[in-house]
């Protein structure tokens, strides 16, 4: 077996195999994939003779329009290849490969592929002769307009030679795959309701719950189980009018928290997306206002238009990127907020302003927080801090206690 001769091989990549179920020769030995990871993008490679020689396929890639005209975006614009990549070998025809990655590059215009969001990046290949291959989309406009979520984890075929996709939003199939005229993604999750949450709290004006889930978004019940009904739940709205949801969210869903007591007659649910341009708060009297959100900008103290200027040098990262940023309430006056990112935020104001209380730390982020509470005696304890960072607890018993 000859060594494969690829440029990526000199980072430590993540590897993919997948090996055909019948040889492409009568007789000959299966047909073997290895593909393999740098950055954003995979290097796919392919033999016939176990192993003696390499057939490059080249990289995986759609030619997206952007600022500075068109180009090659790779398997991973969300830069999760050491999590996110699969690989099958299509049982029909050991030449055609599939590959899965990340999410689309961008959800504001239609992306290479046809799609206008963030689901699924799945791409595939014929092997040919030539030293150049034609990678194509296996979503959007390569799939009838239809496409899985985002986050791929597993492919494989079913008995039939359906194509079968696990995710991070669950099992979905790819029927036809080999004909993209009538290839289309479909939903096999049905009734089940698995789900990871970052966060819940509870609505006691409204009697519901609303959730920070692992990768769909902010979850909010909307009716209650009854008499064994399942309740109702929905996409935690970003912006809706008059009960239409205009844009909701999904990603991670991250902290989430409820203020039932400073407005009388409002609940005050805060949401957080997968980082703090996605951090919202909005006013619920009911469990379905249709009311616009404000967002919470982090505006400088000096009161100009100055959106996150409040936040401290080493913040910027919180601004995009997939990073969960943690919030509490104030247990005693819950107007009161608690952010943490690698510095400490406080705001009096249910987050119009915020204010840096404790700074950056050897580079480590705070991973959880507690603000406000009581001493064994009852009496509030307004000021009082806990945040950890790492494996380091630190501590303010007030204000103006370090």
């Amino acid at each position: 077996m000859s060594a494969i001769n690829d440029p990526f091989l000199t980072r430590t990549p993540r590897i993919e195999l997948a090996i055909a179920g019948k040889p492409y020769v009568p007789g000959g030995t299966l047909v073997v994939y290895v593909a393999v990871t740098l950055g954003r993008d995979a290097s796919v490679h392919r033999t016939e003779d176990d192993g003696a020689t390499w057939q490059h396929m080249g990289y995986p890639a759609t030619n997206e329009l952007g600022l500075l005209g068109t180009q090659k975006v790779g398997l991973f614009p969300g830069d999760q290849a050491s999590t996110h990549f699969s690989m099958a070998v299509d049982p029909s025809d050991p030449r055609r490969v599939y590959v899965g990655g990340d999410r689309q590059p961008h959800n504001i215009m239609p992306t290479a592929s046809g799609t206008t969001d963030y689901s699924g990046r799945l791409l595939t290949a014929l092997a040919s002769p030539g030293p150049t291959m034609e990678w194509t989309p296996l979503v959007g406009v390569g799939a009838g307009g239809t496409s899985p979520h985002a986050d791929s984890r597993f492919i494989t075929f079913d008995a039939v030679g359906n194509l079968l996709e696990g995710d991070d939003g669950g099992i979905y199939r790819l029927t036809s795959p080999t004909q993209p005229s009538i290839r289309k993604w479909r939903s096999l999750n049905g009734d089940l309701r698995v789900n990871e949450l970052y966060s819940a709290a509870w609505d006691s004006h409204n009697d519901n719950v609303i959730a920070g889930t692992q990768n769909v978004g902010s979850v909010e019940q909307i009716t209650q189980s009854i008499d064994g009904t399942p309740a109702v739940w929905r996409d935690a709205r970003l912006i809706g009018f008059f009960n239409v949801d205009v844009m909701t969210k999904e990603g991670d869903g991250g902290a989430v928290a409820v203020d039932a007591r400073s407005k009388p007659g409002t609940a005050i649910r805060y949401t957080m997306g997968n980082n703090l341009q996605l951090f919202f708060r909005r006013d619920y009297a009911v469990p379905t206002p249709g009311v616009v959100p404000a967002w919470l900008t982090f505006g400088s103290e000096n009161g100009l238009p100055n959106p996150f200027g409040g936040l401290h040098s080493a913040d910027t990262v919180l601004m995009s990127g997939f990073r969960i940023v943690p919030f509490e309430l104030n247990a005693e006056l819950p107007n009161r907020l608690a952010i943490g990112g690698n510095a400490l935020y406080e705001s009096n104001d249910f987050g119009v302003s915020v204010t840096i209380t404790d700074t950056p730390l050897r580079g480590t982020r705070i991973g959880a927080l507690a603000f406000g509470g009581w001493d064994t005696s009852g009496t509030p304890k307004v000021g009082a801090v806990y945040h950890a960072r790492g494996n380091e607890v630190s501590m303010r018993d007030d204000v103006g206690m370090n």
